[in-house]
């Protein structure tokens, strides 16, 4: 799932926080874009591994996504 994320012109980061550490206490996966919004084919990927968006918005100079694996 991180290639095929990574894999998307508008992704500039990916990054898999374990649950030991992310404050849900679930699997979440952070993305940094470089467009305004969460282009269709990042939530579509995200759809397919079974995760929800939780959080997604501006941070300085590029868009901040957060999703959480579905248990």
């Amino acid at each position: 799932m991180v290639n095929e994320l990574e894999s998307v012109p508008a992704v500039i980061g990916v990054d898999v926080v374990s649950p030991s550490v992310d404050p849900t206490d679930r699997w979440t996966v952070e993305l940094t874009l470089r467009t305004d919004g969460l282009p269709a084919v990042v939530n579509g990927i995200l759809g397919e591994y079974g995760l929800t968006l939780r959080h997604a918005g501006p941070r300085d100079d590029s868009w901040h996504g957060v999703a959480v694996v579905n248990m």
